[in-house]
């Protein structure tokens, strides 16, 4: 009985653990943009001859999702595909959905189906088939069609990647002010498994910059969903600027991401009803004292507001005095 190829069962296997574990993460989308390469074309294949125009290129992104594993494939969702087409002067819009399947006991194989939207015209349905491929996912490289190039057809070469290493912010709380201790979560999926770790965390300034690495040399050619979360403390009242960066195996940094937020000051507002100013004031002055933590601490306040109410047949006289507050 022959023997299956050792080399290829190995890549099948690890390509489908791989693929099995980011399948049964949290199924984020990833953005996927359309790479040079990516062209579209309509007209007649042989054996008909009616003209085939030539070939244009086309741009734009779809969505990513993992849908499941049925024990060979795993299976992910196509959803906002927004693709233009230019011809000649005129840009023809593209949109719609589908699937993209890769996997296979041993011979890795994939399929996209894609029902899309041609300009004005009614949703039509692309198929590459099920054919030999996918070994350089997360990348997508595949031709859909419609009658798979026979007689009048309109044929996509779709060549694809994940748009780039973003993290994601997440601020918490999302709302901070100077008595917060602040954290930092970054998140998204990247487009292997090398994700980032072991963060570092510096601040000069208004700038808050957190140095992600990886050791990893080898990476599987897998999306993975990742998370980390990194401690601030507490800042200042003022707008600060996060910086993401990522170095792999000792490489130079890059840049993965930023994301501007805000520490304000929070509010405390004192009433008095009978109308003095300065008790409402101390009013104020008091609940800023009591939301602070810890105690020998310098608060340093502002008045933003005063209102009141006079007179009437209620006979009101109060007022209200609203504080901003920091603290050192």
């Amino acid at each position: 009985m022959p023997r299956r190829p050792l080399v290829s069962a190995i890549i099948g296997l690890a390509l489908t653990l791989g693929l099995t574990a980011q399948a049964r993460a949290a199924a984020a989308p990833t953005v996927y943009r359309l790479e040079p390469g990516t062209t579209f074309q309509q007209g007649c294949f042989p054996p008909c001859l009616c003209p085939l125009l030539q070939e244009v290129s086309v741009r734009g992104t779809f969505n990513l999702t993992p849908a499941g594993f049925d024990g060979l494939f795993n299976t992910y969702a196509i959803t906002d595909v927004s693709w233009i087409v230019s011809i000649g002067s005129a840009d023809l819009r593209i949109t719609g959905s589908g699937t993209y399947r890769v996997g296979g006991e041993v011979a890795l194989l994939h399929r996209m189906e894609l029902d899309l939207k041609v300009g004005e015209q009614p949703s039509q349905h692309f198929d590459s088939g099920l054919i030999p491929g996918g070994s350089g996912f997360p990348k997508i490289q595949t031709t859909i069609s419609m009658n798979r190039q026979y007689c009048y057809d309109r044929v996509i070469v779709v060549n694809a990647a994940p748009e780039g290493r973003i993290a994601q912010f997440e601020i918490i709380p999302p709302h901070p002010t100077p008595a917060d201790d602040i954290s930092i979560r970054l998140f998204g999926t990247w487009p292997d498994s090398c994700v980032p770790q072991d963060a570092k965390v510096s601040i000069a300034g208004r700038e808050i910059r957190i140095d992600t690495f990886n050791p990893g040399r080898v990476c599987l050619l897998v999306l993975t969903p990742w998370s980390l979360k990194v401690s601030i403390g507490q800042l200042a009242a003022d707008t600060y600027q996060a910086v993401a960066t990522y170095s792999q195996a000792g490489g130079p940094p890059q840049e993965i991401g930023r994301e501007g937020f805000t520490v304000a000051a929070p509010l405390f507002t004192g009433r008095d009803e009978t109308g003095n100013f300065q008790r409402a004031l101390e009013d104020a002055i008091r609940q800023a004292q009591s939301a602070v933590p810890c105690c020998d601490r310098l608060l340093t306040y502002q008045v933003v507001d005063i209102r009141g109410q006079l007179g009437g047949f209620a006979g009101l006289n109060s007022i209200e005095v609203t504080i901003q507050a920091s603290w050192e």
